[in-house]
């Protein structure tokens, strides 16, 4: 692959700020955000909203001051209301992370096999609304901190590294027991890249979308985020999953129909939540089974919720999306920016990848780029025999060059592609 040219460093020549982009900030009507649901309701219902704990925690490094405030009296409302020790002890772990002055640069110990899953992590761009696949200021990861201050920082009572390493995207990734009062799970502990040079502003945005991922994660088909932090060590830790849709074999049309449907629903989520994923690829949706057999009750699992729109400011973002399945505004910001018609977009490329078992452009980067920009990927039911011509209208309109002929949202689209799968599931 080719690599993409070099850019400015984050924050130089921003022409936009945070508010002004689509990736999970909800504009009230005269243009100031609404507070966050989650907030209201652990003020109102502070019991209820004590298992929420962890995204209470996370808008205390929003940007507006009064989600801030917000947040700090959710956080007191939770812990008066249930009196409980865990909470407080939760509570002043995460809150003296906060407080940490500096920080001991410590080598995380080789824990079980490497494994290399061949998705380096990376993201660029000076601005998380623009298109366009431009370089980071230097690609390289840095690593701060180890798994035991993240034991000492979490909600969990213990924590055990039992599986082997997974090199990722985004993260080192291990298989970890975790304890969580009596309770014990298994959860993929995940140690977040880290820029090699020192930007304040890495941390605060990551924390602002760690945050709007575990709002978010309350659906059948997104990944579930039990807990995560930013200081010293990045780290979030989420639910396992087993493989994804790059690796799998193209399943029949009743279950490609059936995972299509579960995916637009989680993508729907995501943005009635206010959220962008902005990186939906074939290695954003996880399994939680070997086969596709094994996933007829869960289904797929949307990954990696909202990553790119900060990663991409520092490191290479065609590491971090495939770009045979990227949007045109990925490459030229004359396409617009990356917004909830990004998704659209690229959710229909994931099902191309679902219904064919192949991407819709392939070759080097520069060949992918003039496709994506002026091709025309073959028609479903000409790479596959016995696919209905319905489908290759619904994703023609669903991968338009220009967002306007796009579906206007996810509902949208899933209202089409459900009457095309009538006769299928």
């Amino acid at each position: 692959m080719v690599p993409p040219p070099a850019a400015d460093p984050p924050g130089e020549g921003d022409e936009h700020s945070d508010a002004d982009t689509a990736e999970g900030r909800a504009d009230a009507a005269d243009g100031e955000s609404q507070p966050p649901a989650v907030l209201l309701d652990a003020i109102e219902e502070p019991v209820a909203a004590a298992t929420q704990l962890p995204r209470v925690v996370g808008y205390l490094a929003a940007d507006e001051q009064s989600v801030r405030l917000l947040a700090a009296a959710a956080c007191c409302r939770i812990a008066v209301a249930t009196d409980d020790e865990r909470v407080v002890e939760y509570l002043i772990r995460r809150l003296s992370d906060r407080l940490t002055d500096g920080e001991v640069s410590l080598e995380l110990a080789d824990t079980g096999d490497d494994r290399d899953d061949g998705d380096a992590d990376g993201a660029a761009g000076s601005d998380e609304g623009a298109g366009g696949f431009t370089a980071s200021p230097e690609a390289t990861v840095r690593r701060t901190g180890d798994v035991s201050d993240i034991a000492v920082r979490s909600r969990f009572d213990d924590l055990h590294i039992r599986g082997e390493r997974h090199r990722g995207r985004y993260a080192t990734t291990y298989e970890t027991l975790v304890g969580d009062g009596s309770d014990q799970r298994a959860v993929a502990l995940r140690l977040l890249n880290q820029p090699e040079e020192v930007y304040p502003e890495f941390d605060r945005r990551l924390a602002e979308q760690l945050g709007r991922w575990a709002d978010a994660g309350d659906h059948d088909n997104v990944v579930t985020v039990f807990d995560w932090g930013v200081d010293a060590q990045p780290w979030v830790a989420t639910a396992l999953i087993e493989g994804v849709l790059a690796e799998r074999d193209r399943p029949s049309p009743a279950v490609a129909f059936r995972n299509a449907l579960a995916l637009a629903d989680a993508v729907s989520h995501l943005h009635g939540r206010g959220v962008v994923h902005g990186g939906l690829d074939a290695r954003t949706v996880g399994y939680p089974g070997e086969r596709f057999d094994d996933d007829v009750e869960r289904g797929p699992l949307v990954n990696n919720v909202g990553l790119i729109t900060v990663f991409r400011h520092y490191f290479d973002p065609s590491d971090c999306l495939d770009p045979r399945f990227a949007a045109p505004e990925y490459y030229d910001d004359r396409f617009g920016r990356i917004d909830h018609a990004t998704d659209i977009y690229q959710l229909g490329t994931v099902y191309y990848r679902l219904f064919t078992g192949r991407p819709p452009f392939t070759g080097e980067f520069e060949a992918v780029r003039q496709a994506v920009l002026s091709g025309t990927p073959p028609a479903p039911s000409a790479v596959v025999e016995g696919l209905p011509p319905e489908l290759d209208e619904v994703l023609a309109k669903t991968m338009a060059k220009q967002k306007l002929r796009r579906y206007e949202t996810v509902e949208q689209l899933r209202g089409e592609l459900a009457s095309v799968a009538e006769e299928y599931v």
